[in-house]
């Protein structure tokens, strides 16, 4: 019977390295899992940076919308006065 103890030897370490490996292939498992959640994280964080940058854009040019809407009037009433001074100046 010696050889069946061999087999069951070697049985047994067959089961131990088994033991190890699946061991070692839940913790990758586990670190991939865990990867994948940073890397989406980081997504979404890069996400808000992008809808934070457009909407800042937004504002600004919004702003600068009015800006342009206020300088465009002064200028029109600049013009306005300048016409109506040389139109004064012509018929005077």
């Amino acid at each position: 019977m010696p050889d069946s103890k061999l087999s069951y030897d070697e049985l047994m370490e067959e089961i131990s390295r088994a033991r190890k490996l699946l061991s070692e292939l839940e913790a990758a498992a586990k670190k991939n899992k865990e990867k994948k959640a940073e890397v989406k994280a980081e997504i979404e964080r890069e996400q808000h940076l992008m809808i934070d940058n457009l909407e800042a854009v937004y504002e600004d040019t919004e702003h600068n919308a009015s800006n342009l809407q206020t300088f465009a009037k002064l200028a029109a009433s600049e013009l306005k006065a300048l016409v109506e001074k040389m139109h004064n100046k012509m018929h005077h």
